[in-house]
């Protein structure tokens, strides 16, 4: 082969030295070529080739350099066929088929799969059902979702994703961002996504969270225990000295009568839902629920132990009734009172003895101080009333002119200017009235007077001292 294309090579050279082209090469007409120019120029722009060895510049649907096999793209016996829409673009030459482009059927890759839409086959929006119309891209829109194609978000949704708001007032937020001009109640947060936690009323501040923390809670955001709580869900701290413990597991040290970690169950010795402590028991342990002893220690008796046997000799009493021998003194069965005794006769003098009571002595005995107590009150009482008569008496005697009497020499200044204005016919019935009203003047009551008898003179100047005195007395008559 390399000797043959060396020999070519040195037949071309010696001819072209001695004539330059050879005649069969340059006589081919166009569209032909070779020794005899006996081969057609194939697919070739201008139908020219190469007349020696068949080269061309291909036409446009022909592949380079032997212008045989089709172009990319392109397809069939003349290779006028477009591909369809194949990846990288390249189809088989002599079907057509290919591996399609998404969104295309196979085998030609020509028509949109389904959920697909349009010239190009566009993905259909978020339809229910991932299926649209294939010319116009229309179709039924999933959950949160709108438009004609449903690429766009529906009120209350937001986002490439399209997710659901938060919890705003009016269900509407920002298609952008998310946020909300404002939060319902129970949510805070730019797009009220944060819930309020352990809130009263399940309210708290829409941009910070803070609220009124229910029981158990601490503030600002409520998300932790306060002090005296414990665990996840805040549980009140047993019976813990100080009300504080741990507020993971709610461990502490106990008040007294409690125990357990978290303090929540009696101690030996203590019984009841307030973990009181148990009566006077053996060993002093009862039963945790009910408080009852096994049995009672010595001078206590009942179920559980807490009352006090009576005046038991030896101090003891059955642990059931509480019945007991009785000291000296006291009655049957319990020997809780004292015995009443009823009037018994001495043995030997025959002599009675009355009825005592608990400190010994006889009930009359009690009775005589009652009245002396008595007596003697009353006297005091009598004596102050006396002492306040006197003393009201004393003191009327220092100031005889009262105000009764006063308004009475009033009333008879009036009387003597009526007698001056109706002249001696007025003086006359006035002295008349003299007469006649001055023998009583010995009927007025004084105490003092009974046992001394007044001089004339101190007499006649009483009277005249003590004009009110006889006016008064006239005034009764």
């Amino acid at each position: 082969m390399k000797l043959s294309i060396l020999f070519v090579a040195v037949l071309t050279i010696i001819t072209s030295g001695i004539g330059g082209i050879p005649s069969w090469r340059r006589a081919c007409p166009d569209g032909f070529w070779g020794e005899s120019c006996t081969q057609p120029c194939v697919n070739c722009e201008e139908n020219k080739c190469d007349k020696f060895f068949g080269s061309c510049t291909c036409k446009l649907e022909w592949a380079q350099p032997e212008c045989t096999t089709c172009s990319d793209g392109l397809w069939g016996e003349y290779c006028t066929l477009k591909c369809g829409y194949c990846e990288k673009y390249q189809c088989d030459k002599d079907t057509g088929d290919c591996s399609c482009q998404t969104g295309y059927v196979p085998p030609k890759c020509k028509v949109c799969a389904i959920g697909y839409w349009g010239q190009f086959c566009k993905k259909c929006g978020h339809c229910k059902g991932s299926s649209c119309d294939k010319t116009t891209g229309s179709c039924q829109c999933e959950t949160g979702w709108a438009g004609q194609r449903c690429t766009g978000c529906a009120d209350g949704y937001w986002g490439q994703s399209c997710k659901r708001c938060g919890d705003c007032k009016g269900s509407s937020c920002n298609k952008q961002t998310g946020h909300c001009t404002s939060c319902a109640d129970g949510f805070w947060g730019q797009s009220c996504s944060n819930k309020c936690v352990n809130c009263k009323g399940s309210k708290c501040d829409g941009g910070t969270g803070r609220c009124t923390c229910k029981s158990g809670w601490a503030p600002p955001k409520c998300t932790v225990c306060a002090n005296g709580y414990w665990g996840q869900s805040c549980k009140k701290c047993g019976n813990c000295k100080g009300s504080s413990c741990d507020k993971k597991i709610g461990s502490c040290q106990c008040e007294t009568g409690w125990a357990g970690q978290t303090c929540t169950v009696c101690a030996d010795g203590y019984w009841g839902q307030s973990c009181k402590r148990c009566g006077h028991c053996k060993g002093s342990s009862c039963n945790k629920q009910n408080g009852r002893c096994t049995s009672c220690a010595d001078g206590f008796w009942d179920q559980s132990c807490s009352s006090k046997c009576g005046n038991c000799t030896g101090s003891k009493c059955d642990k059931g009734t509480g019945s007991c021998t009785c000291n000296s003194g006291w009655a049957p069965p319990k020997c809780t009172a004292p015995i009443a005794t009823t009037p018994t006769t001495t043995p030997g003098n025959g002599s009675t003895v009355g009825p005592t009571t608990p400190d010994g002595k006889p009930p009359s005995f009690w009775i005589i101080i009652a009245i002396v107590v008595f007596c003697i009150l009353s006297l005091l009482v009598s004596l102050c009333v006396y002492m306040a008569l006197r003393r009201k008496k004393q003191k009327d005697e220092e100031n005889p002119e009262t105000p009764y009497m006063i308004m009475e020499n009033e009333n008879k200044k009036n009387k003597m200017n009526k007698h001056k204005k109706h002249g001696k016919h007025g003086k006359h019935h006035a002295s008349k009235h003299h007469k006649k009203s001055k023998p009583h003047k010995k009927s007025k009551p004084h105490k003092q007077n009974k046992n001394k008898k007044p001089k004339k003179h101190q007499k006649t100047k009483k009277s005249k001292s003590k004009p009110t005195g006889k006016s008064h007395k006239s005034k009764k008559q």
